[in-house]
């Protein structure tokens, strides 16, 4: 291996190094000691994003449209393409209507709901969104306003 070959694996092994240095950086730096309560600017309706300092998100709402998703994504690092709970408080439009554009881009492990029906477009879009990647879980409280959808075992009583 002459000169010219080891400077290049060399610069090459650096900007390696310094590059994972950076990601493992930014993602240590994500994690807090304190739950951390994000209200969501959506204009009319609600978004909510929690984090726990144990790395759970729950996300309560979603505001009317898709500009929850650019909210979510500005609070998450990244690579981070999961969220372990999803909250519908009820299907009217200004609460529902971003969560279908959630669950497009994010993993979702729980969904929260309640039996509240309601026919806008956007409550059956959520519906439909839903469904696809969700199954019904068994009702573990005595409340029988609630419905849980979950995605995988994350979650167990």
């Amino acid at each position: 291996m002459d000169v010219r070959e080891r400077l290049r694996v060399g610069v090459l092994g650096f900007l390696v190094l310094f590059t994972g240095l950076l990601f493992v950086g930014q993602v240590s730096d994500n994690q807090s000691e304190y739950l951390q309560v994000h209200f969501l600017d959506v204009g009319q309706g609600d978004a909510i994003l929690i984090e726990t300092p144990d790395g759970y998100q729950v996300v309560i709402d979603g505001g009317a449209n898709g500009g929850v998703v650019q909210d979510i994504a500005a609070k998450l690092a990244w690579h981070d393409r999961s969220i372990d709970v999803l909250i519908a408080t009820h299907p009217d439009t200004d609460h529902v209507g971003g969560l279908v554009d959630v669950l497009e881009r994010y993993e979702v492990d729980m969904i929260v709901q309640t039996e509240t029906d309601s026919d806008s477009p956007a409550a059956a879009a959520f519906c439909c969104c839903r469904k696809r990647g969700c199954t019904l879980c068994p009702r573990r409280s005595t409340n029988k306003n609630w419905r849980l959808y979950y995605h995988r075992d994350t979650f167990t009583s």
